[in-house]
């Protein structure tokens, strides 16, 4: 379970592998893209009521559930919109590849706060995963003790 709900996203990718994911996004300024692969198993996104959402599906998905649409499988590539998506300059963009298999996206989110973006320098262009993250702490950590 993934509570975004404070979090300012600019963009979210699931990858093959993922399964059993439930997220709760944040209302949204500006477009989001979330991208799904194929191999993505058990997806559940809720956004805020009122956040828009456009969705590019590939063919070859199964089971996908858009709001109150059901689709069992594409067999052609499939584009949805939420009412008022078209001309909403905050949404979101699912883009689902083929492959995915039950993938819901609807307007059940806990509602939050609004958040306030911090104000910091200009962004160098470099995306680091999670896991490097991760990683460069525990280096980090190893370092100060070996030090000792």
């Amino acid at each position: 379970m993934l509570d975004l709900g404070r979090l300012v996203a600019k963009e979210i990718k699931l990858d093959s592998g993922a399964a059993k994911v439930e997220c709760d996004l944040p209302r949204r300024r500006g477009v989001v893209p979330i991208i799904v692969s194929g191999g993505v198993v058990g997806l559940h996104l809720h956004r805020p009521s009122g956040v828009a959402v456009v969705a590019e599906i590939s063919a070859g998905v199964v089971r996908v559930k858009l709001d109150a649409q059901s689709i069992n499988a594409t067999v052609s590539d499939l584009h949805w919109e939420s009412v008022g998506a078209s001309g909403a300059p905050d949404r979101y963009e699912l883009h689902i590849n083929g492959g995915a298999v039950n993938v819901t996206f609807d307007d059940t989110a806990k509602p939050q706060p609004a958040v306030q973006p911090e104000s910091v320098g200009p962004f160098s262009g470099e995306t680091v995963s999670a896991l490097d993250i991760l990683m460069d702490g525990v280096e980090s950590r190893l370092t100060k003790r070996s030090a000792r």
